[in-house]
């Protein structure tokens, strides 16, 4: 809180820039002002991703609080495993910002869906309890739209990431790691 400040009564304004750690731009914005001490009635808002500044109108005795609220942005990440042939015993650990989200997968399986937050993040693999990646070719392709939608970020040929993807409001990103056993 700034705390309580006497003011003029007047037209002043409120709001909100950002310090020195994060962007505005990654999350949804609005403000709030009400009398008696923040519990009366609204005497100013603004919503719709705004930061302001809001103008507020200050009259004699009013004790205004403005309540400055910012809600993280989110997506949802998810990542497959995609073998050929699908019986192969590969085993792959699938990765979500360099983390395991999901050890030993094989044809199918899914770290499930991740709710991050909107900005860079990055997916791929490792190998896990069996075999080698030098075996396989690779790529990964991430869709939107829970996997349905159009293409977002892709690497190949013969690459395991990791990938930078951008997550943005809302996106609903599934990316498929697909590991072709080389033959000879």
């Amino acid at each position: 809180t700034t705390g309580e400040k006497t003011v003029n009564t007047g037209l002043h304004n409120v709001g909100e820039i950002i310090g020195s750690v994060g962007a505005l731009a990654d999350y949804q914005k609005s403000i709030s002002c009400r009398d008696q001490n923040g519990a009366g009635a609204v005497v100013a808002s603004v919503g719709a991703d705004s930061a302001g500044p809001l103008n507020v109108t200050v009259n004699f005795n009013d004790d205004i609080v403005c309540t400055v609220t910012n809600t993280r942005e989110t997506g949802k990440l998810e990542v497959v495993k995609s073998l050929s042939p699908t019986n192969d015993p590969g085993r792959f650990n699938l990765q979500i910002d360099g983390v395991t989200e999901k050890a030993n997968a094989a044809n199918g399986d899914t770290t499930g869906e991740k709710t991050v937050n909107t900005g860079l993040h990055n997916v791929g693999e490792i190998i896990g309890n069996a075999g080698a990646l030098a075996d396989y070719q690779k790529s990964i392709v991430c869709k939107d739209g829970n996997g349905l939608g159009a293409t977002v970020a892709s690497v190949g040929p013969d690459s395991a990431g990791p990938l930078n993807v951008t997550v943005n409001l809302n996106d609903d990103i599934v990316c498929t790691v697909t590991n072709t056993r080389e033959t000879g």
